[in-house]
């Protein structure tokens, strides 16, 4: 048990400092605070009530985002960078048990991403707290630009200090700073009204957001696990992309499969399989002002801990099974061995990135009802960027597997673009029509050379040519 916690608590340090898990959660923080700006325009009668309702709202939906973000980002960096980088040794060579690892990663990560939930959400909650100035009669709530912007100054001014005089690290130390500070200015807030007057416990707060903010919790340690066991085979963007792709999965699992489980029995198991991660986001009930009982959080708390069990069992199957011992073929592959993984890299973060660009289009222009007309293309691309990053990382490492799959797909591209120049473009004009075929050559010519070469031989374990 003591290794156990050992590895979390360290887990926990790195997630934490990495400059970029500081960066990502002051922009969650610029963002929330940014809200309150931007939607005071609804023109509603109960314009004030509604705003908030509408900040509410677009402040939960940062949060879901900013949270899948700094949990891939947290969980790569804890167990996929140490695994690249061969430091996981260190623990392996040790009487230390692989699940014990893996587990010790997930509570780690999840503590880091805990951590950035509890401060974002305060400073959700204070946001709802102040609300938005709807009317020019509308006062600032002093009580919450005080506390709220003083804490944040404070835990800045206190970074600063101990690392000058103690040479503490920065970000970790903000992160505690922070920590103390924003619950501080919290529990002042929950007590002192707009005019510095006494008020009962959590006036003028709705309580629901902090149930909505106990079910993102939930989804954020199933995003956390799943993180966590992916990193275990592929990198930072490997689990960046399949993490995206899922969450993107995850969310249109009822449109998508609900109406065909009940005569499909493929699609009744897929929609049982994929995780739903809809369950957790409860906007509309918070938006149409429905209490969210303790029954529902009951169930998406056994849901979530199911999943989340299920996901570690993977990582942990996952993690047995791979030789971090051996030799790194990827950082001694030849030339054109490294330049062909990496033009496929290049590929799949095109695909990603397409991917992306639909999922943002999709989030802003969603249907309310059935499946969205973007849909397919969502799922294509972020599939065919996951499926050829992992076929690019294989082939760097010096897998067979890998290289025969590239040389079947050299020879398919050939013989597809020959067809295409004389019997789809057999009119076109004859540079055109030897376009395709001069590219699909040069493609089969290059994998060709990986494969002879007396390097690219060794690299991917053939005998040597006497």
């Amino acid at each position: 048990m003591t290794k156990l916690w050992s590895i979390a608590a360290n887990a926990f340090v790195q997630a934490i400092r990495q400059p970029l898990y500081t960066v990502l959660l002051l922009l969650t923080f610029g963002s929330l605070v940014f809200t309150t700006a931007i939607t005071g325009y609804t023109l509603e009668l109960e314009a004030s009530e509604s705003d908030t309702r509408l900040m509410v709202n677009l402040g939960m939906s940062t949060l879901m985002a900013a949270m899948a973000f700094i949990t891939v980002f947290s969980a790569s960096a804890t167990l996929a960078r140490e695994i690249e980088q061969r430091t996981v040794l260190t623990v392996v060579t040790k009487p230390v048990a692989r699940p014990i690892i893996l587990i010790g990663k997930f509570l780690g990560v999840a503590a880091a991403s805990s951590v950035a939930l509890y401060l974002a959400g305060i400073v959700l909650l204070l946001t709802a707290r102040h609300g938005v100035m709807s009317e020019g009669l509308d006062t600032l709530d002093w009580v919450v630009i005080t506390c709220g912007f003083g804490a944040l100054v404070l835990a800045g001014l206190t970074t600063v200090f101990c690392n000058y005089f103690f040479g503490w690290e920065t970000t970790s130390t903000l992160v505690g700073a922070c920590l103390v500070l924003f619950t501080a200015a919290m529990g002042v807030v929950a007590f002192v009204g707009k005019g510095w007057q006494p008020i009962p416990f959590f006036q003028g707060i709705n309580s629901q957001i902090v149930v909505v903010l106990v079910l993102l919790w939930m989804a954020t340690m199933v995003l956390t696990a799943l993180a966590v066991a992916v990193s275990t085979r592929v990198g930072v963007v490997g689990t960046l992309g399949i993490c995206v792709a899922a969450y993107a999965l995850s969310l249109i699992t009822e449109p998508l499969l609900a109406g065909a489980a009940g005569h499909s029995p493929l699609a009744a198991f897929a929609y049982r399989v994929i995780p739903n991660l809809s369950y957790f986001f409860a906007l509309d009930a918070l938006a149409m002002g429905q209490p969210i009982g303790g029954r529902y959080v009951a169930l998406s708390g056994a849901y979530a801990a199911c999943y989340t069990a299920g996901l570690l069992a993977l990582g942990m199957a996952l993690l047995q099974t791979r030789e971090m011992d051996a030799r790194e073929k990827a950082s001694t592959a030849p030339r054109l061995v490294n330049l062909y993984a990496w033009l496929l890299r290049i590929e799949a973060l095109a695909a990603m990135v397409a991917a992306l660009a639909v999922l943002v289009h999709l989030t802003s222009t969603g249907a309310e009802t059935g499946i969205p007309a973007g849909v397919p293309h969502l799922i294509g691309l972020a599939a065919i960027g996951t499926a050829v990053w992992l076929l690019a990382e294989w082939f760097g490492r010096g897998s067979r597997w890998a290289m025969r799959l590239v040389m079947f797909l050299a020879a398919v591209q050939l013989v597809v673009s020959v067809v295409l120049a004389f019997l789809v473009f057999g009119t076109a004009h004859p540079a055109m029509r030897l376009a395709l075929p001069a590219a699909a050559v040069l493609h089969a010519s290059y994998v060709a050379a990986m494969r002879l070469r007396r390097a690219g031989r060794a690299h991917f374990g053939y005998a040597a040519v006497s």
